[in-house]
């Protein structure tokens, strides 16, 4: 069965990382700046840790085919958690070098790169930043009914019989049966593309394959990375501006969106963050 998320070794590793307070080593051929040799050279300081914060995006993450009917069938492709890149990374945005976004706009995106297509040299932008300031990580108890499926969420409120927690009895005889309970320590993270973000992907596709129906969004890569301030030449102008470091995708997601039927927008939110059973069982005999 293909997940709508997978979690790379990458991200769990700087999770141990963050909760034993150690230096998080990056490997060769883990990161997006290596894929794409933007600032593929950055090294981590003494104490620095990234933080999950960008998404790339790519098109290569589903097959398609017709039927004989003529109906398509798409399919999303799985990825596993050692993959470091996306099948077929895409930018968010392609501007000729003399159309290039303004200081402003830059602020939102990262991975900048000077690329020539056709033998026309344009202006592409890799990532994009997330936006975490309405996100905030909450508790939350989740039951399954097991007999209709249905789940109903609820905020965990730790009690005082937690402190004195009774003991799970496992029985070596008939069936240990779960009580459906799990417990999510998660915040709701948005990736919303405007219109005018879908305008650029539209033109993106135009630009790559000569057809802006081509515009379609495959998986998406949740990034973890840390900010820092390079110099590079753009249209001839030497210029510092923010980029991205030590860049690993964390978590892959399947999505499929056709930009031109999406044209007033796509909006995603992101579940970050464990979950765990509450383990709480029951004995049938049998």
């Amino acid at each position: 069965m293909t997940e709508n998320y997978v979690r790379t070794i990458y991200g769990a590793n700087l999770q141990t990382c963050l909760l034993l307070n150690k230096p998080l080593v990056v490997l060769p051929h883990t990161t997006i700046n290596e894929a794409l040799g933007i600032n593929n050279t950055f090294t981590l300081a003494t104490n620095q840790i990234p933080t999950l914060k960008y998404v790339v995006i790519g098109n290569g993450g589903f097959t398609s085919s017709l039927n004989t009917a003529g109906l398509p069938n798409i399919k999303p492709i799985q990825h596993t958690a050692r993959d470091s890149e996306l099948f077929n990374q895409i930018p968010f945005v392609l501007r000729t070098v003399n159309n290039d976004l303004t200081s402003g706009q830059q602020q939102s995106y990262r991975l900048r790169k000077n690329v020539t297509i056709a033998n026309v040299p344009y202006i592409a932008y890799y990532g994009k930043v997330l936006d975490l300031s309405g996100s905030s990580v909450s508790l939350n108890l989740v039951t399954i009914n097991s007999v209709t499926g249905i789940s109903t969420t609820v905020p965990f409120v730790p009690s005082i019989n937690d402190l004195n927690p009774t003991p799970q009895i496992i029985s070596s005889i008939g069936q240990n049966v779960t009580t459906g309970q799990y417990l999510t320590a998660t915040a709701i993270v948005p990736f919303n593309l405007s219109s005018s973000d879908i305008s650029e992907l539209l033109n993106v596709a135009q630009i790559l394959y000569g057809d802006p129906g081509y515009a379609n969004i495959g998986e998406i890569g949740i990034c973890s990375g840390v900010d820092t301030i390079i110099t590079s030449t753009f249209n001839g102008v030497s210029s510092n501006y923010t980029e991205v470091g030590a860049m690993q995708i964390a978590t892959f997601v399947s999505a499929f969106v056709n930009c031109q039927f999406n044209n007033n927008g796509a909006n995603f939110a992101f579940d970050i963050g464990p979950v765990e059973p509450t383990l709480g069982l029951t004995n049938i005999t049998v």
